[in-house]
């Protein structure tokens, strides 16, 4: 199957709905792909604060609800493809899908997100993988059980106080300070369920029958100490997925050349500022470019 359209979106989070949503309101024909769930890291967020229109905040799953729900009162239709190569020759955009072959178009813009980076302190993957998880998400649902938290930052925290609703959670923070907005140091210090400790770090883990044996090392003094935990939750950093750029592709998003129609929008460029609002302004502002390009080049929008 080798499709045409007039745009290409990468990621269906925040930033690619927004396109979409934008580019169906200006009559574009577009396709948006997502090889996962709708909505993108956004599905973990513990309490949303920082997105104008509620006033008491949010949960990232219901926000994505809503999402949803505009998209599916637009008739946006998601493709459901994993995408294994976006390249730019002939002066189109081209890219690769696992299902749906080759969609070409005018624009594209890459929403694709961010990958975790993988635990890597001892840990024999084949022996952890059914405990060992990147994302809260996937721990849904799960009530009454202890886990082990690893991170510093602003997901490790927030992942943390969402586990803590049902589960007694230990955050497992590898240096003497935290790198998390003060406002989730502070709820994390006074949450009942939640244990920190600092200086500390994972150097193996083994799985036992029903759940995890963690080997931690408390610095500067070296004392090692046992816990067991039923799940590991791993929050040390994000990159950008961008594994399926071609050359040229890869040199626009690394700066290096620009190529008019190509679009990053959100986490995958926007580093430590990963904020629903950001990603969804970069797609507001993609989309507002294509479409005001299709004016300059004397096209009728309908």
């Amino acid at each position: 199957m080798k499709e045409t359209v007039n745009t290409c979106i990468i990621g269906a989070g925040p930033g690619g709905i927004t396109a979409a949503i934008q580019l169906k309101r200006c009559g574009i024909d577009f396709v948006i792909i997502e090889n996962n769930e709708i909505g993108g890291l956004l599905r973990n967020a513990n309490l949303v604060e920082n997105y104008p229109g509620f006033p008491e905040g949010i949960s990232g799953q219901n926000l994505v609800k809503l999402f949803i729900g505009q998209l599916y009162r637009l008739h946006v239709d998601i493709l459901e493809d994993t995408v294994i190569n976006a390249d730019h020759k002939d002066g189109l955009f081209h890219t690769l899908t696992a299902s749906s072959g080759i969609i070409s178009s005018k624009n594209l813009v890459i929403a694709s997100g961010t990958r975790p980076r993988k635990f890597e302190w001892g840990v024999k993957k084949e022996t952890v993988e059914d405990r060992l998880f990147y994302e809260v998400v996937h721990l849904k649902g799960i009530r009454d059980k202890r886990i082990a938290v690893v991170g510093a930052g602003d997901a490790a925290f927030d992942y943390s106080l969402n586990l803590a609703r049902k589960n007694k959670v230990v955050l497992l923070n590898r240096g003497s300070s935290s790198k998390c907005l003060p406002l989730l140091y502070e709820r994390v210090s006074v949450a009942d369920n939640i244990e920190y400790l600092t200086s500390t770090r994972v150097v193996d883990v083994v799985q036992e029958a029903e759940s995890l044996s963690l080997l931690l090392r408390s610095d500067p003094e070296k004392r090692e100490t046992t816990i067991r935990a039923d799940y590991l939750l791993a929050a040390i950093g994000r990159v950008p997925s961008t594994d399926f750029l071609s050359p040229v592709i890869g040199d626009c998003f690394n700066g290096k050349i620009k190529i008019s129609g190509l679009y990053f929008a959100g986490d995958v460029v926007r580093g430590l500022m990963r904020q629903a609002s950001v990603s969804v302004g970069d797609g507001m502002r993609s989309a507002m470019d294509i479409y005001l390009r299709e004016n300059e080049d004397g096209r009728t929008v309908e």
